[in-house]
């Protein structure tokens, strides 16, 4: 049997998940209208635990640099880090952009060893 402080203290505990899980759906929300908003920016997002007595971090990252720099890379990175489904379809259609390497690549290899045998 629940005494009326035990009562009070889970209620209060309710009440406290309720608010965390609303104000977790209000920043998604937001979240996703600001991507529709932005389509095509690369952006890093990490949420951390939503209780008010734990860190929330949002970071916005802007990738600079030359081209052939690694920028692409460092995002695909991060996406694999924090969404690793985000790659799955992605995965599919890149095989046969290897094997096409692998073959052209060995295409050159015969073709320098029979120029210099």
């Amino acid at each position: 049997m629940e005494t009326e402080a035990e009562r009070t203290s889970r209620l209060y505990a309710e009440a406290e998940a309720k608010r965390i899980s609303e104000q977790i759906d209000d920043d998604l929300r937001e979240e996703r209208e600001r991507l529709k908003k932005k389509k095509g920016d690369v952006k890093v997002s990490a949420l951390y635990n939503y209780a008010p007595h734990i860190l929330i971090l949002r970071c916005k990252l802007l990738l600079l640099g030359q081209a052939e720099s690694g920028k692409s890379t460092l995002q695909k990175q991060f996406q694999l880090m924090y969404k690793p489904t985000s790659m799955d379809q992605e995965r599919a259609s890149w095989t046969a952009v290897i094997y096409f390497n692998v073959a052209h690549s060995l295409k050159h290899i015969l073709a320098t060893l029979g120029r210099h045998s």
